[in-house]
């Protein structure tokens, strides 16, 4: 038995459309269908990273940390036993493994200083507790009390002048514990030049003093300077010799 050439076409173009609906269908049942938890993770993973790593490009993310709040790396604030060698601790601004800026420095013997550095030294205005109870407070320059500054004697006495390398030298005053006063200058911590020494009664001496000793007293300091300078016409003074301790 034979079939009609039309009728066999026929047959295959249908066959032929029900495969292509069917295989539609089957694909977008596929798409339909809920991505299982597991597979769900694993994506949002990835995208977790690439996000991650876009971000991280443009510095953005959270876990990098901000620039401005990374510490320079030449000052910082830290405690180090190394520097000096006599030091117990020091606590401060540093350059380095050098203490510069502001700082406290404990030594062994139990002396301190707390004030500016510069490059390793007390440079500028600190105060520095000495061992024996003497006390500075005023300018330091490269490791030295030099410029104007208080000094707190063992004794009691206060002084606030001048100080040069270390030593009182300059103009300055000094209040003793008994009550008397000397204003003038001063080398190497002694009277030297001319001052005003007064007592606690009120009298005082105005004088040229050499090493704490009256060369020559005067009715005032003007007078005392133009002698010193060589003003012959200054000599309104009386003869002096005594020692003034």
């Amino acid at each position: 038995m034979s079939f009609p050439k039309t009728a066999v076409v026929v047959v295959i173009t249908v066959l032929t459309m029900w495969f292509i609906l069917s295989g539609d269908r089957r694909i977008q049942a596929l798409r339909e269908r809920p991505v299982s938890s597991k597979k769900k993770s694993v994506v949002q993973e990835k995208e977790k990273k690439k996000s991650v790593v876009i971000d991280a490009e443009n510095k953005n993310t959270s876990s990098l940390p901000d620039e401005d709040s990374q510490p320079d790396e030449d000052i910082e604030t830290a405690i180090t036993l190394l520097i000096p060698k006599k030091a117990a601790g020091y606590y401060g601004e540093m350059k380095g493994e050098i203490p510069d800026g502001k700082g406290l420095m404990i030594y062994k013997n139990g002396e301190k200083y707390e004030g500016a550095w510069r490059l390793g030294k007390r440079h500028g205005y600190g105060i520095f507790w000495f061992a024996s109870g003497q006390k500075y407070s005023g300018m330091w320059d490269k490791g030295k009390m030099h410029g104007e500054g208080g000094y707190m004697l063992p004794d009691g006495s206060q002084y606030y002048g001048e100080m040069k390398q270390n030593a009182i030298s300059g103009k300055g005053e000094c209040h003793y514990e008994d009550g008397s006063l000397y204003s003038g200058e001063w080398i190497q911590g002694k009277w030297q030049g001319c001052g005003v020494y007064s007592l606690p009664d009120g009298r005082s001496v105005t004088a040229f003093f050499l090493k704490q000793q009256v060369i020559k007293q005067f009715k005032s300091v003007e007078a005392c300077h133009q002698w010193r300078d060589g003003d012959d016409d200054a000599d309104n003074s009386e003869r002096g010799d005594n020692d003034v301790q």
